[in-house]
Parts: C-alpha cells; structure tokens; sequence
C-alpha cells in the first residue's frame, strides 16, 4: 500500500509550484501523488527526482457530459479516445491508476438512463482494458458519483462483467454520502478496489476500515485530498488508520 497526496490542478500545473509541491510531499512522508490526467511529462521526471512517483491521475473525462458511459454513441466515443490518451500519457509510469467517473445519472444536462449507462460503460471499459494492459496501468472506476454505481454490489457486478484485471474501483469515502459503511464496501468488493480515497475521517470507524482492509489484503494506493501545504496534517490523518497505515512504514509502492 503507498501513501498518496492529491494536488490541486493549479499545483500540479504550475511550474514554480510543482518542485515546493514536491518537497512537502517528502517532507510529509508521501510516496507518491495525484494529479490531473494529462500532466506534462516533465512533471512526472521532477517528480522522480524528488523522490515521489505519480501514483493516481484522474481523468478529465470525469466531469461534464462527456463520459465514457454516456448514452450518446458521438460523446461515448470521445471519450473512449480520451481516456485512452490518458492512459497512454501514464504509461511513464508503471503501476498507475488512471481513475474515471463513468456517467452522470441525475437529472440535467447530459444525464444518462441508468441501463443505458450501465451498457456503456461496460463496453467501454472492455475496449479501454486492453489499452491500459498495453501501458501497464489499471482505470479506476469511481463509484457513487453522479448518481451511479450506488452499491458496492453494482461495482462489484460491473468489474466481474468487464472481466479485465486492469479495471478496477476507486472508492472515494470523502465525497460521497452514498459509502455510509465504508468497511462493507471494502469487504464486499475485495481485489476489486483499486484506489482508495479517504476525507478527513470523522464520521468513518477507522477501527473497522483498517480491519476491512487487512482482510481483503488492500494493497493499492491510499489518496489524502489537499494542498501541499496541509501535506503534514493530511499525513496525520493516516495515522488514526493505524500504524499499518503509516507513510514511510509499510506503505509501499506495488
């Protein structure tokens, strides 16, 4: 498991921010961080040199109506080109995540029929599977946004439907109300989850989250959300996780 530090799209693109954006991300005990698909290559180098990896890239095709599981065939196919761009750019680096929200199923513009999406994006992440292979990173499928992938049985059944080992879920416990028992989702979708994004913890019972993700063997990447400059007291927060949880200890790059 590794310890992931999410940077704000202006951070991440901001050359005379990225290398003190870095520095804290040492300093703090990260091994990695996440930013923006698409992030110039250069900022990947530097980040090496810091000692830190690229460990999460969220797609841009995760907001908007463009998604990989919309219902309109001229939009779905965009996005399949860009999502495939994306993880093409990421293939500098091995073991990546590459995370995705697949369709918007609430009312408004570019909505889409939950069936309708649920086809979608299975067919998408099929022709999107095998492009990730070629690059050797895996596409997180981000559940409980936008009104879609609501159970962690849904994602469950999307993943096994798909039946690639390079698509995955991401679970992000700070943005939605949706994962009201993030224990149970861990458990129930098991080697399923791939990206785990945690908020600030308060109403999570660590206790039973650390437990869950011991059980199923969770080794994929931890994702603190912030500024570089909170780096310190985003750290702090792993530590109600435990010590198994700990940057610098064992959490590991795969």
């Amino acid at each position: 498991m590794r310890a992931v530090l999410a940077i704000a799209d202006g951070e991440a693109c901001d050359p005379e921010r990225w290398g003190a954006v870095l520095k804290d991300a040492v300093v703090a005990g990260f091994t990695a961080v996440e930013v923006p698909a698409g992030a110039l290559p250069e900022r990947i180098s530097q980040a090496r040199e810091h000692g830190v990896r690229v460990g999460v890239f969220r797609s841009s095709c995760s907001t908007g109506a463009v998604r990989i599981g919309s219902a309109d065939d001229g939009q779905r196919a965009q996005s399949i080109e860009q999502v495939a761009a994306e993880l093409s750019g990421a293939a500098a680096v091995p073991g990546a995540v590459v995370t995705v929200a697949p369709a918007r199923c609430t009312p408004g513009e570019g909505a889409t029929p939950y069936s309708e999406a649920l086809r979608a994006t299975v067919a998408s992440l099929r022709a999107l599977a095998e492009e990730a292979a070629c690059c050797g990173v895996s596409l997180g499928v981000e559940a409980a946004t936008d009104g879609f992938l609501l159970s962690p049985a849904e994602c469950y059944e999307l993943v096994d439907l798909v039946n690639k080992p390079e698509v995955t879920v991401c679970l992000d416990l700070g943005e939605s109300e949706v994962i009201a028992w993030p224990a149970d989702w861990v458990r129930t979708l098991g080697f399923r989850l791939g990206c785990l994004r945690v908020g600030n913890l308060a109403d999570v019972n660590v206790d039973e989250l650390a437990a869950a993700l011991r059980d199923v063997g969770y080794d994929g990447p931890v994702v603190l959300s912030g500024t570089a400059s909170e780096a310190a007291n985003l750290r702090d927060r792993l530590k109600s996780l435990g010590p198994t949880f700990m940057p610098g200890q064992v959490l590991r790059e795969r």
